[in-house]
Order: structure tokens, then C-alpha cells, then sequence
């Protein structure tokens, strides 16, 4: 083949072929604006035809004034290595001209960034309060709307730019293979693709910029297996809550997370004498994850622990309940990291805590509502009084905690120490007296804790490797075994732990 230039002919468009046996094609595509772009296809007559419908793109993106995405577009559309892909390039100059030259419609100018953003800012519920509810996950929904509306499905073409009558089902894929190197898990994975669906299901209603979606049946990647996450032992617990150089705030909070079993976005967000009678000693959760109102009454040893924290701080009505060492409530999506790096610090190293596993996860902080309810059916609580505080719905999610809570009582771990008694700077103040919350019967006899660094390094683990433990004596389980039979299952789990130590 000859590089002859193929000048435009019967109102063809330029045509010149490359050295490499393809072809290029000057278009026009604004005032004074032209350019040369390769078209990937060896046949002339074919080649002729792309550069003809390529010159009717450009005069479209022109006249409607987006000239400066018509480089970009025009370059995508020419490299385009099939009939379907260059298709694809004209459905989405189609979309981007829709209207232009005449009124404006309300289709043509929405994205879906414009629309996902509408949805996650709260407009949409305000708009159609019927149907689209207020978004209770908004920030993290944010966050994956970011992503989503980033990624290039053409070069200078991102995502949420697209109209919404352009989104395609490969543009869709074209998202989900490029999530955040993060998003291993099928769940992780199923919430991006939640969002790109919810939206456009928006559009279809209550919006009605859609006719329907373009995702089939069947999108929507499958659930997987959850990972299994750990609970904290007793032991593990008590070494934090003693563990004096951790800020206060923190091991209070940890404290009431485990004891309590609320979600931890529930418990940063308690007011003092709003959520939170101290007084009685009760909780009152109205705005929660699942828009159903419960109250309960605190177990005795938080009552009272709460009472001295706030009595401390010189905490007034209206305050947060809990609040870090600057005094500012906590961030619920920082506890996670902060619960690890406590734990280490107070010598705890159980493995599993700090490090995932193929079908495992490390220790989160919505794992101490996980030891909440798997130590309370181990301690023979019922699932009515563990739904009570937890909030759960159904008997499904308390359920996966069984296999565990048996395994706890087998190993006859026992209940958590009281809160007030297992945070040493909290014990003096509550033993002055004041209201006791609960009846008579459940108040504790006090008991000496486990020094952390005794106790945080003792495990009933089934690690391999060899481990240093500081001795414990039989002593120890004695004393705390005659202050009476409120204290039995602590001392039997502490039996247990020495009974690994010696075998050792």
C-alpha cells in the first residue's frame, strides 16, 4: 500500500494511511479547533466509513459546546477495536448532546454523579419523602460515590460524567474492575456495586429519568461467607481496663462496648442525661441502625463506673457521655485501630487478635459487642435479654455467636470483671457510695484484679511456638474462691488459665 493521501471525496471525510497499515482522519470539531486521529482499522472501506460517522460526532460535539472533551472522545472512537465499542462512543456523545440547540431537559443534563450526589447529600428523601428514606450510612456511601465517579471508562471520561441515559452495563463492569485494592471480600465488593444499582434504580423512580436500568438481574455480586472475627477473653479485657498509661476515655468506652453490646456508632453518640440516666441507671436509644427504640437498664458495675467517670471529668447534662483525652467525642471509624494498638500496649498477644486469616478477621471494635454476646449466652443469659441491649432484630445474627459462647463455656472462661472494679482509677471514687443501680443481689463483691502485666500474656491458646508467662500461683484462685459464690465462674476461669500455664 502506497501512502498516497486520500483526500475527502462525494463528502467523505479525509482518509491518509499510516506507515503501520491503518488509517488517519482530519476532523473539524469547533471554531478554529482541528485534529488528527488514528482510526485502528486496515480496511479502507471500513476505515471510510468510521471516519465519516467519527466527522458526524465531532460536528455534534461542536454545536452543543463540548468541544473540549471532543479530543478525547474522537480518539477513543477511532481506536475503538470493534463495531459494538465504537457504538458505545456514539451512545455516550449521543447522551452528552441530548437537548442541545433546544431547551434543555431535565434528562439530558443529569449524571450520575449529579444524581448519586443527591442521594447521599439527603435532597432525594427530602424531594420524595415516600420513597427514598434518609441515609443512615451517608458517610461511608459518600466515600464509595467518590471512587465510583473517578474511575476512566475512557481516557478524560470518568464515570459519574456520564448522563445517565448513556450508563451502560460495561460501563458498570468497567467500574467493579477497578474498586479500591481494599475491596477483596465478596460483602466489601457488594456494597460499590449496592450503590451504582441504588442509583439508577433512583433514575428509573421515583426520578423518572430512565426508562430502566440498564443492570440485569443478577449483578449484584453474591454475599460470600462472612469472616469469623474474635471476642475478647476476660482476661484480655481486664489487662486493658487496668492498663493505666491508656487514656482513660478509651478504656471506659472499651469497657461499656463489651459490657453493654451496643454498636459502637450508638455508644460515642450518648448525651449525658439525654440517652443516659445515670441516676436510675438506664440507656435510652431512639435514632439507631435499625429505627426500632430500646432502653435497658446498665448492668450495676457500669452504673456505677459511668457515675465516677462523669463525676471525674466534672461532665455536666448534655455532655457526651464518652470523650477522648482532648475531650472531644470519639471517632467510632478510628476505635478499631486504637483497640489494637491498646491491647499491644497492655501486653495483650493473642495472635489472631491483630491478624487476619483467609477466613478470619482481626479484632474490631464491633468485636466487643460480639464478646458481649458471645460471653452472656456462655454465662447462660437469654437471647431476649441480650436483643434487649444489643438491638438485634432476629434470632440470625445472635445465633452465629453460639458456636463460640459454647466453646467459652466449656472452657468456663466466665463473665467480665465489673467495669468499676476492673478500671482502677474509677474503683476508689465508686466506693464511696452513692445510688447503686439493680438490685441488691447483683452487686459484686469486690475482688483484687489481676495485675495486667500478670495476666495479659495468658491465654487459652492453641498457638504453636514456645511463650514466656509470669508465674501465677494457686494461691491467687483460692483467696479470690472464698469471697463467695457471686465470684465462682471468674475463679473457675482463672483456674482454667493457670491449668494451661503448668501444662506448659
Amino acid at each position: 500500500m502506497t501512502n498516497t493521501p486520500k483526500q475527502g471525496r462525494d463528502g467523505h471525510a479525509d482518509l491518509d494511511p499510516t506507515p503501520e497499515g491503518f488509517f488517519r482522519t482530519r476532523l473539524r470539531y469547533g471554531k478554529g479547533l482541528r485534529g488528527r486521529f488514528l482510526i485502528k482499522l486496515r480496511d479502507e472501506d471500513a476505515a471510510q466509513r468510521r471516519a465519516d460517522r467519527m466527522r458526524e460526532l465531532a460536528d455534534l460535539l461542536a454545536r452543543a459546546g463540548h468541544s473540549s472533551r471532543a479530543p478525547i472522545i474522537l480518539e477513543e472512537a477511532g481506536a475503538a477495536p470493534t463495531e459494538q465499542d465504537f457504538a458505545d462512543a456514539e451512545r455516550i456523545v449521543e447522551a452528552l448532546c441530548a437537548g442541545k440547540g433546544a431547551a434543555k431537559t431535565k434528562k439530558a443534563e443529569t449524571t450520575f454523579a449529579t444524581l448519586a450526589g443527591k442521594w447521599t447529600d439527603g435532597s432525594l428523601a427530602r424531594e420524595y419523602p415516600d420513597h427514598v428514606g434518609k441515609k443512615k450510612t451517608a458517610d461511608l456511601d459518600e466515600a464509595r460515590v467518590q471512587w465510583i465517579c473517578w474511575v476512566a471508562i475512557a481516557p478524560g471520561l470518568k464515570f459519574g460524567d456520564l448522563p445517565l441515559s448513556a450508563v451502560t452495563l460495561d460501563h458498570a463492569q468497567t467500574v467493579m474492575r477497578n474498586l479500591p485494592n481494599t475491596t477483596k471480600k465478596p460483602a466489601t465488593r457488594r456494597q460499590y456495586a449496592q450503590v451504582i444499582h441504588r442509583v439508577l434504580e433512583l433514575a428509573v423512580f421515583p426520578c423518572r429519568l430512565l426508562e430502566a436500568s440498564p443492570l440485569p438481574r443478577g449483578f449484584m455480586p453474591k454475599i460470600g461467607k462472612s469472616p469469623k472475627y474474635p471476642y475478647l477473653y476476660p482476661l484480655e479485657d481486664a489487662a486493658l481496663l487496668g492498663h493505666a498509661p491508656t487514656p482513660l476515655g478509651r478504656r471506659v468506652l472499651c469497657g461499656f462496648l463489651s459490657r453493654e453490646g451496643c454498636r459502637s456508632g450508638e455508644a460515642v453518640a450518648l448525651q449525658i442525661g439525654v440517652d443516659v440516666d445515670l441516676e436510675l441507671g438506664t440507656v435510652r436509644l431512639d435514632v439507631n441502625k435499625t429505627d426500632d427504640p430500646r432502653a435497658w437498664a446498665l448492668d450495676a458495675g457500669v452504673a456505677r463506673a459511668l457515675r465516677a467517670y462523669v463525676k471525674l471529668r466534672g461532665a455536666k447534662r448534655g455532655d457526651f457521655l464518652f470523650v477522648d483525652e482532648d475531650g472531644q467525642p470519639f471517632d467510632h471509624d478510628k476505635l478499631a485501630g486504637q483497640l489494637r494498638a491498646d491491647l499491644e500496649a497492655a501486653g495483650v498477644d493473642r495472635h489472631e487478635l491483630f491478624n487476619a486469616g483467609e477466613n478470619t478477621g482481626k479484632l474490631r471494635a464491633h468485636d466487643l459487642r460480639g464478646t458481649f454476646v458471645t460471653l452472656n449466652l456462655a454465662n447462660g443469659k437469654t437471647e431476649t435479654w441480650i436483643s434487649d441491649r444489643t438491638g438485634h432484630g432476629s434470632s440470625i445474627m445472635i445465633n452465629r455467636y453460639r458456636r463460640s459462647a459454647r466453646t467459652a463455656a466449656e472452657l468456663g472462661l466466665g463473665p467480665l470483671h465489673q467495669l468499676d472494679a476492673a478500671i482502677p482509677e474509677l474503683a476508689a471514687i465508686a466506693a464511696q457510695g452513692g445510688p447503686e443501680s439493680g438490685p441488691a443481689s447483683e452487686r459484686p463483691t469486690r475482688l483484687p484484679l489481676p495485675v495486667a502485666n500478670e495476666t495479659s500474656r495468658i491465654y487459652a491458646s492453641a498457638e504453636g511456638g514456645s511463650r514466656t508467662h509470669t508465674s501465677v500461683t494457686s494461691t491467687d484462685f483460692e483467696s479470690a474462691a472464698s469471697a463467695g459464690s457471686a465470684t465462682s465462674a471468674r475463679c473457675r476461669s482463672l483456674r482454667f488459665v493457670a491449668d494451661r500455664v503448668a501444662r506448659r
